[in-house]
């Protein structure tokens, strides 16, 4: 089932019971919300593809259990990556002061397992978006919390009201936006005063490796048969950061010999108005 909202309507809670609806809508019929029109994306087309070569689409229970994964997966080393990352991160939010009137927005959702940690550790409603529906339906069918909204979102459809998140994260999802600054000036008007976007296990690069690591990309999607994603996958400077007021919480070390096995090999930025 579908939800066509707008934001406002998702953000009014000024007596509860809009609120209180749209949980019993969502929770009872694993719906997603459409805030903004689907479109026939040739991103979403070219992802989901390499998704499924890349043996990445998951069962729904397999789903459930995500970040751990059995031991035969195909991606195991790297889940236990992503879970290391991932309790990082969590384990700062829980310091951050969010309560259930606080929204954060994690941009690039997918099968909607980071989001469903998050709304499990903080008291804040989170709103998780993607433009991959596949995944998108399946997150809203597994998982299901009265702080855990999922929906359909164009993230530059001026949807959004400006000043409402408390926190804003792009989980692995960064390295899919062409433009970088286009999307923080996106972004940063949508934090609350003292708001925060985090970047975590997204790939930068040094400016003398980037044609390199692209040789690499385009290499890696050629021999999968899915050379449409070479368009869709960019490859971020590190100097982004020196842009914007920005902190590095992690730095991936360059000393392979100290850097242990889960170990994300992808730096953790915070960036603020």
């Amino acid at each position: 089932m579908c939800i066509e909202l707008n934001f406002n309507t998702l953000h009014n809670n000024s007596t509860g019971l809009a609120m209180k609806q749209l949980n019993k809508l969502v929770n009872e019929n694993s719906a997603i919300i459409y805030l903004s029109e689907p479109i026939d994306d040739v991103f979403e087309k070219a992802y989901v593809e390499t998704r499924i070569k890349e043996e990445r689409i998951l069962t729904d229970e397999q789903v459930s259990e995500l970040p751990r994964v059995s031991p035969d997966n195909a991606h195991h080393r790297e889940w236990q990556i992503r879970e290391h990352s991932a309790q990082n991160v969590v384990k700062y939010f829980r310091k951050f002061d969010c309560s259930c009137s606080d929204w954060v927005l994690d941009i690039g959702c997918g099968n909607g397992w980071f989001s469903h940690l998050l709304a499990e550790n903080i008291e804040a409603n989170v709103l998780a978006v993607d433009i991959n529906r596949l995944e998108l339906e399946q997150a809203a069918r597994v998982f299901s919390r009265k702080n855990l909204y999922f929906a359909y979102l164009d993230l530059f459809s001026g949807v959004l009201e400006p000043g409402q998140f408390s926190l804003i994260i792009f989980n692995s999802s960064f390295q899919y936006f062409q433009d970088p600054d286009l999307v923080l000036e996106q972004c940063l008007p949508l934090l609350a005063p003292s708001g925060e976007i985090h970047i975590i296990d997204s790939p930068f690069y040094e400016q003398e490796k980037i044609a390199a690591a692209k040789s690499r990309t385009e290499a890696y999607y050629q021999q999968l048969e899915t050379e449409k994603m070479i368009a869709f996958y960019h490859h971020h400077s590190r100097t982004l950061i020196e842009r914007y007021n920005a902190k590095i919480f992690y730095q991936p070390s360059k000393n392979k010999a100290v850097q242990t096995e889960i170990c994300s090999p992808f730096p953790w930025i915070m960036i603020t108005q």
